[in-house]
């Protein structure tokens, strides 16, 4: 089956490659991460829709796949300037899945000139689990939480989480 998706990897058709991405994601290892990271350059897209979803397109970039299976399989500290480059990608959803493993200079650096709020949001949180960069990331959360959409709520819920948890270490401390 390895080597079967190892060709599938480099098929015509996107979905397919996408396809063995996700057979990476549940099936390979951190080896595996080394075949994974050409593809998120990949410019393919492919319609994600299950047949129960309406009949707009949904089309999907195979890049974005790359990334979140990346992310799973790489190593600590490893394939970071992939993910930093993502940062700049076109898509709103790949900048997303980028999040996932970029450097926390790249992270601030993109956190200033992003635009949209949900991704802002995702950066913040990504660069709350580091030394560098927390106080940047809690006061984007802070702006973020001024609004009425979804990434304003979740970045309500972590200002919480984090207010609890500073909290509980001073009384520990």
């Amino acid at each position: 089956m390895r080597a079967e998706m190892l060709a599938n990897l480099s098929a015509a058709d996107p979905g397919t490659r996408a396809e063995a991405l996700r057979w990476f994601a549940a099936h390979g290892d951190f080896g595996d991460a080394a075949v994974v990271a050409p593809l998120v350059r990949d410019p393919g897209e492919f319609d994600d829709r299950d047949h129960d979803d309406p009949p707009e397109s949904a089309r999907t970039p195979v890049r974005m796949v790359a990334l979140e299976v990346l992310a799973r399989l790489r190593g600590p500290g490893m394939f970071t300037g992939v993910f930093d480059d993502a940062l700049q990608d076109g898509d709103l959803r790949v900048r997303v899945r980028a999040a996932l493993g970029a450097s926390a200079g790249a992270l601030l650096a993109r956190l200033a000139v992003e635009g949209d709020r949900g991704v802002r949001y995702r950066i913040a949180v990504g660069l709350l689990t580091g030394d560098v960069g927390r106080d940047q990331a809690v006061a984007a959360l802070e702006r973020l939480r001024g609004g009425d959409d979804p990434a304003a709520v979740a970045a309500a819920s972590v200002l919480g989480a984090v207010a609890r948890l500073s909290h509980r270490r001073r009384d520990d401390g």
